[in-house]
C-alpha cells in the first residue's frame, strides 16, 4: 500500500525528552495508538492494547523474511533474474509498475524497491515468486501472535481490487471463511486489473478486515529474525537501511533498519537500530482509526514515533 513514511522526512514537531513524556503525549492524540520501545530484548515501553491492528507497507517485512529463508534453502538467489508480467502490476507507492511486461529485475533489486521504495509492485513480483504459502510460513515461524489474522496472505494488487475495485467481492471477502477466501483471490486472479490511482480514496476498508494485521510485537520478533540472518546476507542490512527515514545528529547505531506503511485509517512506522557492540533497539508505532483524524495526527505521530530511537533508556 502507500508507504507514507517512505517519502522525505517532513519538518516535525518538537519531540519528547523523555519516555514519560512521550506516553503522554501519545494518549492526548487521537486513534488508536500503540508504542512499543525494545531495547535487548528488554521492553522499555508499552503504551496500547496488545491487539492486532493494521501495519500497512510493514507487512513487506514478511515477504522478506520469506525471500531470505527461500535462499537459505537454495530455492532462489539474491543474483537470479525476474521477469514482470502483467499478472504482477499494482499500483503506487513505488516505480515498477510504470515499465512493461517482460521487464527483467534481479531477486536483490526487487526487494531493494519493496522496502526502500515501498514498490508495491515489486512485493507482489516477490510473493508470485516465492509463493503465497511461503510468506505465509514465515509469519508462523516468526512467532507472529495470530497468524490467521494474515491468511490469505494478499498480495498488494488483491487488495487495491478487493477495497477499491471490486467491492461487492471485498464485502463478501470480509465475510467469508479462509477457504472461500482463497478462492476468492483465485477468482480475482482471473479479473483484468483496471484501478487508476485516482480511484483509491477514503474507505472503510481497514476496519473490514481487508488490511495486513499484526502486534508491534509481531513486528519486533520479525526484525529480530532478520538480523539473525543478516551475517550470512550482507544484502538484508544495506536493503533495510536503504532509507532510515530519521536523521539523528549523533546516531549511536551503526545500522539502521526502516519500514513503514499507510492506508485509509492505518498509520505504522518500525525502526531497528543496532550498535557495533550489538545493542539492538526496536520501535514499532501503530494507528488505527477514523482515517481524517489518524491523517490529521500523522506528524505528531511520527515525531514521537522516531523518539525512542535517541532517547536514554528510563
Amino acid at each position: 500500500m502507500r508507504g507514507s513514511f517512505q517519502q522525505e522526512v517532513p519538518e516535525l514537531p518538537e519531540a519528547a525528552t523523555s519516555f514519560d513524556e512521550l506516553e503522554d503525549r501519545i494518549d492526548e492524540l487521537p486513534g488508536d495508538a500503540k508504542l512499543l520501545v525494545v531495547e535487548d530484548g528488554e521492553e522499555l515501553l508499552s503504551v496500547g492494547s496488545g491487539d492486532p491492528t493494521g501495519v500497512g507497507s510493514v507487512f513487506k517485512l514478511w515477504v522478506l523474511l520469506a525471500l531470505v529463508e527461500a535462499v537459505e534453502e537454495g530455492d532462489t538467489s539474491w543474483d537470479e533474474t525476474l521477469e514482470l508480467g502483467q499478472e504482477h502490476m499494482s499500483l503506487p507507492s513505488g516505480e515498477l509498475q510504470l515499465e512493461e511486461p517482460g521487464f527483467e529485475i534481479s531477486v536483490r533489486d526487487a526487494s531493494q524497491a519493496m522496502i526502500e521504495k515501498s514498490d508495491n509492485t515489486a512485493t507482489d513480483l516477490l510473493i508470485r515468486h516465492v509463493g503465497r504459502d511461503a510468506v505465509e510460513e514465515a509469519i508462523d515461524a516468526s512467532g507472529h501472535h495470530q497468524p490467521e489474522l494474515m491468511r490469505p496472505l494478499m498480495t498488494t494488487r488483491e487488495v487495491f481490487q478487493l477495497r477499491w475495485e471490486h467491492e461487492a467481492l471485498g464485502q463478501e471477502y470480509t465475510e467469508s471463511d479462509e477457504d472461500r477466501q482463497y478462492a476468492i483471490l483465485e477468482e480475482l486472479a482471473q479479473k483484468p486489473f483496471e484501478l487508476a490511482p485516482e480511484e483509491v480514496e477514503v474507505d472503510d476498508g481497514a476496519a473490514r478486515g481487508l488490511e495486513w494485521f499484526a502486534t508491534p510485537g509481531d513486528v519486533a520478533a520479525v526484525y529480530q529474525e532478520l538480523e539473525s540472518l543478516s551475517g550470512d546476507h550482507h544484502q538484508l542490512r544495506e536493503i533495510l537501511g536503504a532509507n532510515p527515514a530519521v536523521v539523528a545528529d549523533r546516531p549511536w547505531w551503526d545500522d539502521l533498519a526502516f519500514k513503514g506503511g499507510s492506508s485509509p485509517g492505518v498509520l505504522a512506522a518500525s525502526w531497528h537500530a543496532v550498535s557495533d557492540d550489538g545493542t539492538s533497539r526496536t520501535v514499532v508505532l501503530q494507528v488505527s482509526g477514523e482515517p481524517e483524524m489518524v491523517h490529521e495526527a500523522e506528524l505528531e505521530y511520527w515525531s514521537l514515533a522516531e523518539g525512542p530511537l535517541t532517547l536514554d533508556a528510563p
